[in-house]
């Protein structure tokens, strides 16, 4: 009897269902490509169901399109728009007509057009990777004549189903309950479920579910960083070419990936004397693990520790004033007049601590060359990081020639040995080897950006040939610069170990570290490259403990353990 009793119930409430499940709809029919351009791939079908579609496309060159004609019906008795977005994302962009309307008790075809509208930057694309991937779900609003939402919820076929699901679990549940306060229980929360999922779903949307690739694109003939950002010519002082090279690259590299409150290119200038002191420039290395990981810096330029303060220094040298303790450490440090002590370093090193703010970023990683991976690897990769990343630094000997139109520029046919630190900020694959002097083989050179003012050559750049053979070797780049708050370290300490781990992905159980650091007692680093070793972290969200298991060096192989800071 109870079972009738349930079943009846499932009848009644069937039949309160019907005008919802049978209501007015609008829905997609049929969807046609229409046509595309010659290098644009179809990967797959589109697949619609309701008001959704799905796309997978490839693009390979820049105005590739596919266009598409799409039926969609309309069973109720309004006009309706589409209030379509014309961007997909910042490389596709979506074409129609405006003001498209959806015609009450007809079946409209609407044209739209999927474009790979602007070339894909280089910095989107990943290591070893030749193309760009991107799922997207574009939402296109669907709008009486008036240009008001529309707001019959039972307007659609995935609304329909919405509404079914209170339906369902009461058909189910019913048959199958005998307790009596349970299924008035059911009934209750199913009279709940069926406003809540009206309104769920108020309004009405068309949603275009994109999978878009974009194939690599070809590198430009000519390319000059300072085009897309503001790059500071410096001055140096003393023998710091290499300091200032290399927080070029790190300044470029900010400029590139982060923006201002007003949405440009966010601008820093780091000092690098400071950087020089603390970083240990002769082993690259030492740097990342000594200045960068353990906090120091990039550290900003000021009057403490500028190169404006070490000339202004020099000046007072020069009329015979007199330093202050500081200031005769730095002068003699960086002017060559002189060589300090280790116990004049350490306190010098103390001296600049005391006025070093905490640094705005971390930088985490880099990429180099030996010169054997070729040439033509070597530029071709040179160019993709310049886009990418920002300046390459690297180093020539330094014995430049003045063209006749003004520009300065270098070329050796002999081996030379290096004696100064540049940056590359572009290159001009048609420049004429008849500018150069030795007779190069080939056009083509790098555009420089030197450290000795604004004076040196063109507003402090020069040209370098391609066939210069000491650029490729020892070229580097800054590859990865996070926001320091965005980090997180974990201190794990022995007796005579201590790690330190960068990961700001510490959002499961487990995460692989990015970076790994191995210090012992001394404060001597071991170990920087995790790609060396085998190494598996694992963290404890509920007591943020965190332990560190490190395989493949016999020295500091075990399991370490310690807390998120």
């Amino acid at each position: 009897m109870k079972k009738i009793s349930y079943l009846i119930f499932t009848i009644f409430v069937s039949i309160l269902m019907i005008p919802f499940v049978f209501a007015e709809s609008i829905s997609i029919k049929s969807i046609d490509l229409l046509e595309k351009s010659e290098t644009a791939t179809v990967k797959s079908e589109p697949t619609f169901s309701g008001l959704e579609i799905n796309y997978d496309l490839s693009f390979e060159n820049l105005n590739d399109y596919v266009q598409y004609k799409i039926a969609i019906e309309n069973s109720t008795d309004k006009d309706y728009s589409i209030n379509m977005n014309d961007k997909i994302s910042n490389y596709v962009s979506l074409e129609y007509s405006p003001d498209q309307v959806i015609n009450a008790n007809k079946v409209t075809d609407v044209t739209i057009t999927i474009k790979y509208s602007n070339l894909i930057d280089l910095s989107v694309i990943p290591d070893g990777e030749e193309t760009y991937k991107e799922a997207k779900v574009v939402v296109l609003e669907i709008k009486d004549k008036e240009g008001t939402d529309v707001v019959n919820p039972y307007t659609g076929v995935s609304n329909k189903l919405i509404i079914l699901i209170p339906l369902l679990i009461v058909s189910t549940v019913s048959i199958f309950l005998l307790n009596k306060r349970k299924t008035v229980l059911v009934i209750i929360i199913c009279l709940l479920l069926i406003p809540v999922s009206i309104y769920a779903v108020d309004g009405l949307n068309l949603s275009v579910n994109l999978n878009i690739e974009i194939k690599k694109p070809q590198l430009p003939e000519t390319y000059d960083l300072r085009d897309k950002i503001d790059i500071d010519v410096k001055s140096q002082f003393g023998g710091t070419c290499g300091g200032h090279a290399a927080v070029t690259s790190i300044e470029t590299y900010i400029a590139k990936h982060f923006k201002d409150s007003n949405g440009k290119p966010l601008k820093r200038v780091y000092s690098p004397y400071h950087f020089l002191l603390f970083g240990e420039w002769s082993e690259y290395s030492k740097i990342f693990s000594k200045y960068f990981y353990k906090g120091l810096g990039p550290t900003v330029s000021n009057d403490y520790w500028s190169g404006e303060k070490l000339f202004e220094l020099q000046y007072k040298a020069i009329r015979g004033e007199e330093l202050d303790r500081y200031e005769h450490l730095i002068y003699t440090e960086f002017s060559g007049n002189g060589t300090l002590t280790e116990e004049e370093i350490n306190e010098l090193k103390e001296l600049m601590l005391e006025k070093t703010p905490t640094p705005e970023f971390v930088v985490k990683s880099y990429k180099s060359w030996t010169g054997a991976e070729g040439r033509e690897t070597i530029s071709k990769e040179i160019k993709e990081s310049i886009i990418k990343y920002g300046s390459v630094n690297t180093s020539v000997h330094m014995d430049f020639t003045i063209a006749s139109d003004g520009d300065y520029v270098l070329y050796h046919n002999t081996p030379q040995e290096t004696d100064h630190s540049i940056s590359i900020i572009g290159w001009d694959d048609n420049y004429p080897k008849e500018k150069f002097p030795n007779n190069p083989t080939h056009d083509g050179a790098w555009l420089i950006i030197n450290s000795w003012g604004e004076n040196f050559g063109k507003n402090g750049t020069f040209w370098v040939s391609y066939d210069e053979s000491t650029i490729y070797s020892g070229a580097s780049v800054i590859t990865s610069i996070e926001k320091a708050s965005e980090l997180k370290k974990i201190d794990l300490s022995s007796d005579d170990l201590t790690v330190y781990i960068f990961n700001k992905d510490y959002t499961g159980q487990s995460v692989i570290p990015s970076i790994v650091i191995l210090m012992d007692a001394h404060g001597e680093i071991e170990l920087t490259e995790s790609q060396d070793y085998e190494i598996t972290d694992t963290h404890n969200i509920d007591d943020n403990k965190v332990s560190v298991t490190i395989k493949g060096n016999g020295i500091f192989e075990g399991t370490y353990t310690g807390t998120v800071q």
